[in-house]
């Protein structure tokens, strides 16, 4: 029976690994092997951390935009809505209801930013705590 060198089943192999975050560095000269059974960790440990960040502002840029596209669409072509209550209120020229609904609008995002994405941004990115 052959015994097999371990280097047989080494995938990948990194040398003085720097990764800054913001003005912080979270690796400084790191090195690594990588066998062929922790492809697992590297997705899960390097990769999808990695990735957070943009991930995480791409979210929060496009539901801000969603909800500003949908209530321009129910403003243009829809019959309820706060979009169809703005352009009502408009018409009918009463601005307190026009700085209302805008305000009611403003307020939406907010809750979703503070009730929605801070919690999720927050649990994925538990590993970047503040020291």
């Amino acid at each position: 029976m052959q015994q097999k060198d371990i280097n047989d089943n080494l995938l990948l192999e990194f040398h003085a690994i720097n990764k800054k975050f913001g003005g912080k560095t979270i690796l400084n000269d790191f090195s690594c092997k990588l066998y062929r059974g922790e492809v697992i960790g590297l997705f899960a440990y390097i990769i999808i951390p990695g990735l957070a960040v943009p991930i995480l502002t791409g979210i929060t840029l496009a539901v801000g935009s969603a909800v500003r596209i949908t209530i321009m669409a129910e403003l243009l072509g829809s019959d309820k809505g706060i979009g169809y209550s703005l352009a009502l209120a408009r018409v009918n020229m009463d601005t307190a209801k026009v700085f209302a609904w805008t305000a009611v609008s403003i307020i939406l995002i907010i809750v979703i930013e503070h009730m929605i994405l801070r919690p999720l941004r927050q649990y994925i990115m538990r590993w970047n705590a503040v020291e």
